[in-house]
């Protein structure tokens, strides 16, 4: 995929499409149209694999078009140093440049960006499990505030939070292993 060509816009069009677009919003309207208009898959419930792919398809279509922009300015900047400069002149092809070298200073761009994304993924549950009638941990949390439990509030903050630090914690290590720079400071101690 060639920067600023067909595809590259299209794609920069989605992803700006989908980034912007509400978990709620999309989940109502992936319900309306391949739930009620086509009857693919179940609208709500637990029936089977296929009440999987609507809330699924809900919670990871926002961070994956999040993803996509940060690898894609990850690449260009990564493209335009010197090192790649280099490389093409020595008549490396673009995908071999791309792969063994821009991917490597990309990584922890897109590690810090994941583990971000996919705290909001899990608070994001709050809002699409009762879209979907599935009773999990974000259907307890708003029960929990509906009548006001505050035993069971916590408790779902509680796990919300360990989660974080757990995943935050990581996404450092993920980071400090995939990062070149950090790895090459951490062998001269």
């Amino acid at each position: 995929m060639r920067p600023n060509g067909w595809v590259d816009n299209a794609t920069r069009g989605l992803a700006l499409m989908f980034a912007s677009t509400p978990a709620f919003f999309l989940g109502a309207m992936l319900i309306y149209l391949f739930g009620v208009t086509m009857r693919w898959v179940p609208t709500f419930g637990f029936s089977g694999l296929s009440s999987y792919i609507l809330p699924w398809l809900t919670l990871s279509v926002q961070p994956a078009a999040i993803l996509s922009r940060v690898i894609r300015v990850g690449l260009e900047e990564a493209m335009a140093k010197p090192y790649a400069t280099t490389a093409k002149s020595k008549g490396f092809a673009r995908a071999v440049i791309l792969l063994k070298d821009a991917m490597i200073n990309v990584a922890p761009a897109f590690i810090t960006a994941w583990g971000a994304l996919l705290t909001a993924m899990v608070v994001g549950t709050i809002v699409v499990e009762p879209m979907f009638a599935w009773q999990g941990i974000g259907d307890l949390f708003l029960t929990g505030v509906r009548f006001r439990d505050f035993m069971i509030v916590q408790a779902c903050l509680l796990i919300f939070i360990t989660f974080f630090i757990v995943l935050s914690f990581a996404v450092d290590v993920a980071v400090s292993l995939a990062d070149p720079k950090i790895r090459r400071q951490g062998a001269g101690n």
